[in-house]
């Protein structure tokens, strides 16, 4: 079999493809429509990496429809962890419903919530980035 690689551009088309929704952590295999062929193409996902906080290190992508493959990173380098007012905007974004960006790669975020001791924490990872943040809030009535 004779392979072809992607270009740089192809690349960045369909790593967008793959964070518009994002894997979740551990998930090993995705796939995005193919830019040369429109297949799609088989994404093996490396979660393991330096500096990738809680992001993806590598994307391994093959299409057998036109015999392409390559490598991209997710990002172009770790984005920074949220700090208190951007996790607060986060939170309060979340809690109405609305959906929840990373504010410096722009992908969707993973807010999850947990009580405990009078408060609720709320943690925000971005998959892509790397990304991590933390929130904590007390709840009404436990002043």
């Amino acid at each position: 079999m004779n392979w072809t690689s992607y270009t740089d551009e192809e690349l960045e088309e369909i790593n967008e493809g793959v964070w518009t929704h994002p894997p979740v952590p551990g998930q090993k295999k995705t796939s995005a429509p193919c830019p040369c062929c429109g297949a799609d193409t088989r994404i093996l996902i490396a979660w393991s990496g330096a500096d990738t906080g809680c992001g993806a290190a590598v994307l391994i992508i093959n299409c057998d429809g036109c015999d392409r493959r390559g490598r991209v990173r997710p990002a172009k380098s770790r984005c920074p962890d949220f700090d208190d007012d951007q996790m607060q905007e986060m939170v309060e974004a979340d809690l109405r419903g609305q959906a929840v960006y990373c504010p410096t790669c722009q992908t969707p975020l993973d807010v999850q919530q947990r009580h405990t001791l009078g408060a609720r924490h709320y943690f925000a990872y971005c998959y892509r980035g790397g990304a991590i943040g933390q929130f904590g809030k007390p709840q009404p009535g436990w002043d």
